[in-house]
């Protein structure tokens, strides 16, 4: 995705040979012509209207929520019970599970305004559905950060979290939005979103200039070109 990575790749695969430098093909549709036309479409399916605030709720799973090989039970502190009670109608949360908890038969259910999204197909459709994610320590937060929406980070176990899985560079610098603990600081961020968005905003643009500078909506084509050209 940028040359950033490249250390990283080598160090913890071993790796020695070329390494092609062209941004994340995958991520050319988030900045594409056709992204206006797939959050409407995507919007539409998921039964949400042109007034309703999308909340994109994605955590990581943990090591410590493990109940197999690739699977685990999904994390569940931020209470969406009470989201969904002290934030007013026009607000939805869709909740996508990390893949190992895919693999878990469990889903949220019983919420008016909560749509499990763990098994919707593209990840990327429901980036450019939403108007605002709610994140931890994924990488998600690279590709949801060439949208320009705001982004909250609910890490309320950052501690115990790098203990069992120490992150490969800082993660602080790489989380341009504010950084929560309790549900109650989640519902206040969102309550204040568009302050959110303006204090943010030149993070989430260094934040890009620094790692997406690549993904212009053209990385596809310079993978195809690198690939012939060889």
């Amino acid at each position: 995705p940028s040359e950033f990575c490249i250390d990283f790749y080598r160090q913890e695969y071993d790796y020695t040979g070329d390494v092609l430098v062209t941004g994340y093909p995958r991520s050319d549709v988030l900045v594409g012509e056709e992204a206006a036309q797939i959050r409407e479409l995507t919007r539409d399916r998921l039964g949400l209207t042109g007034d309703q605030t999308a909340i994109l709720y994605a955590p990581t799973y943990r090591d410590l929520l493990t109940t197999k090989t690739f699977a685990a039970k999904r994390f569940d502190e931020l209470d969406l019970d009470q989201l969904t009670d002290q934030l007013d109608e026009s607000f939805v949360i869709l909740v996508r599970g990390h893949n190992n908890n895919q693999r878990e038969a469990a889903r949220v259910t019983g919420h008016s305004r909560v749509v499990d999204v763990t098994d919707y197909p593209e990840i990327n459709d429901l980036t450019l559905a939403a108007d605002v994610a709610v994140l931890d320590y994924s990488s998600l937060r690279f590709d949801w950060a060439l949208t320009g929406k705001p982004m909250i980070f609910f890490v309320p176990d950052m501690e115990t979290y790098f203990a069992e899985r120490p992150p490969l560079f800082e993660f602080l610098p790489t989380a341009p939005g504010p950084l929560l603990r309790s549900t109650d600081d989640v519902i206040d961020a969102l309550r204040n979103l568009d302050g959110v968005a303006v204090e943010y905003a030149s993070a989430i643009s260094d934040f890009n200039k620094a790692f997406n500078e690549l993904h212009d909506g053209q990385s596809t084509q310079r993978v195809i070109d690198a690939f012939f050209r060889s």
